[in-house]
């Protein structure tokens, strides 16, 4: 092996721990958006209130990380095949998106943070909406008499502290609107709706 070879093996050798981190990164940025698909498939499971943005947010920056380190892997691939390693053009296209990609683990890792901060130390408890379907369910069962009846929910919005939700009795013109308190769960009102 002669001194050139040499330096080359050495340039070769200074991207493996580009390398390891992109893997590990498109690895980890993988799991954690795996874990905001189950979070988010499940509307029971979403955060309400302020807690939902830094969540989002961090899922954001966990998708820029996974995204930015493929295109480096790429990016680092390519340069590896070259023969031509004093490119310091593909090097520095490397490096940027190497860069990219630690700099939006690095954030998403603050909004989650932040997203933990805000459920710990947040003024008011949030009820899952579950929770609220389930009071409200319960209080509105005993409207029905028939047993061929049932109770649909026809939508549930979370506004101003409180879940509203609208129900239908079906087969029925019954329709009911209701409200529970996001900080206690307790039904605030009940209206039957014309």
């Amino acid at each position: 092996m002669n001194d050139d070879d040499e330096a080359e093996m050495n340039d070769k050798d200074k991207y493996s721990a580009h390398l390891e981190y992109l893997k590990v990164a498109i690895t980890l940025s993988t799991a954690l958006l795996a874990v905001a698909a189950a979070i988010y498939s499940d509307p029971s499971k979403i955060p309400v209130g302020a807690a939902k943005y830094p969540l989002l947010i961090s899922a954001v920056f966990v998708f820029i990380t996974l995204v930015s380190s493929i295109i480096a892997i790429i990016y680092l691939c390519n340069f590896l095949i070259r023969s031509d390693l004093a490119d310091t053009a593909g090097a520095t296209k490397i490096t940027r998106a190497a860069g990219a990609s630690f700099f939006s683990i690095l954030l998403a890792g603050l909004f989650v943070l932040i997203f933990f901060f805000i459920r710990t130390f947040g003024s008011t408890p949030i009820i899952p909406a579950s929770q609220a379907v389930d009071a409200i369910s319960t209080v509105l069962k005993s409207q029905i008499n028939n047993q061929q009846q049932s109770l649909v929910l026809t939508e549930l919005k979370e506004e101003a502290g409180s879940y509203t939700l609208s129900y239908s009795i079906s087969p029925g013109p019954d329709k009911f609107q209701a409200s529970v308190s996001t900080s206690t769960g307790q039904v605030e009102w009940i209206k039957r709706q014309p």
